[in-house]
């Protein structure tokens, strides 16, 4: 069996989120804010996984200012490898700034900053080195073209018959083209990981549970998010619903990426995929007890006795 130097990888962006510090504040009201926090879903699920204890590498670019080195500082400090990204010169990622609301809604304001991907931060040789390989759905929407499209392509075409590919839709669906661009990520994925809603939308499909069904009868393991709810599991012709844990919560921004680092973590160390779900429900609800997107991202032990300590 190929022995892989990392245990994840994922491909995506570094920025940093300005939450404010209350709910139901209008961006149009005067109000607080606290941060900037760092961000970014695949880098906050890569933070995650590296603090649950797998070996862990991210390609990414970071902006040449104080908010790119928020985010690069707390992945060199958790010990992600990021020995491909670079620090580009006059680039600044957009700030993103969130307000949520009681009904658990939220919204974002961006400040216009770019994006930007190049090819030759992709190694090929790096990419092949992981036994998993993550994607997002919403890296997949923000490099539609030129360079960004060519980095991401180059990643997706290194993947080898052997390596597994998890992927989370997480955003675009209101965006002309979006299935389509997804279509070659789902296909290439072992592991699904879509909230309530997304499933039926990427495959045409009359309910999300339809929509699971078809993909485990491919031979995919489906992990239906649900949020407060847990989560619904589908493999072969099981279906399994894994409760969540309960907890107060204060900020729910990561919670999603902290769950795929969880599942992904625990499969990759060869746990049932109902372990698995455990790990990755208890990393997501502890995500969501501390303000900022990767504050609760919390060391193995913490979360393995959080578990113990709910009797599960």
């Amino acid at each position: 069996m190929k022995q892989y130097k990392y245990d994840v990888l994922a491909f995506g962006f570094a920025f940093v989120e300005v939450p404010r510090k209350q709910f139901d504040v209008p961006f149009t009201q005067f109000g607080d804010f606290v941060g900037p926090f760092p961000s970014a879903d695949t880098a906050i699920m890569i933070d995650t996984a590296q603090r649950l204890g797998a070996r862990t590498c991210y390609i990414t670019a970071f902006g040449d200012d104080k908010f790119g080195e928020v985010v690069r500082r707390r992945l060199e400090e958790d010990g992600v490898d990021l020995a491909y990204t670079k620090v580009l010169r006059d680039y600044h990622p957009a700030v993103i700034f969130v307000r949520y609301n009681s009904d658990g809604s939220r919204e974002y304001l961006s400040t216009g900053g770019g994006r930007r991907l190049t090819p030759d931060l992709v190694d090929v040789e790096a990419v092949r080195s992981a036994k998993w390989v993550h994607f997002s759905g919403e890296v997949v929407n923000a490099c539609q073209s030129g360079e960004e499209k060519e980095a991401l392509m180059k990643v997706f075409h290194a993947l080898t018959p052997d390596q597994k590919v998890s992927l989370d839709p997480n955003d675009g669906f209101d965006l002309e083209g979006f299935v389509e661009m997804m279509a070659p990520f789902v296909e290439r994925a072992d592991l699904i990981l879509p909230s309530e809603g997304e499933a039926k939308t990427l495959i045409g499909a009359q309910s999300d549970q339809q929509a699971c069904k078809i993909w485990a009868s491919q031979g995919k393991i489906v992990a239906l998010k649900r949020g407060a709810a847990g989560c619904d599991l589908y493999y072969g012709d099981q279906v399994r619903h894994v409760d969540a844990f309960k907890i107060e919560q204060v900020d729910p921004t990561g919670c999603g990426d902290s769950f795929c680092a969880g599942l992904v973590t625990g499969l990759s160390e060869g746990m049932s995929i109902e372990r698995a779900a455990i790990l990755a429900n208890a990393a997501g609800a502890l995500q969501a007890t501390r303000m900022g997107p990767m504050e609760g991202s919390m060391p193995r032990e913490v979360v393995e006795r959080f578990i113990r300590e709910n009797g599960r």
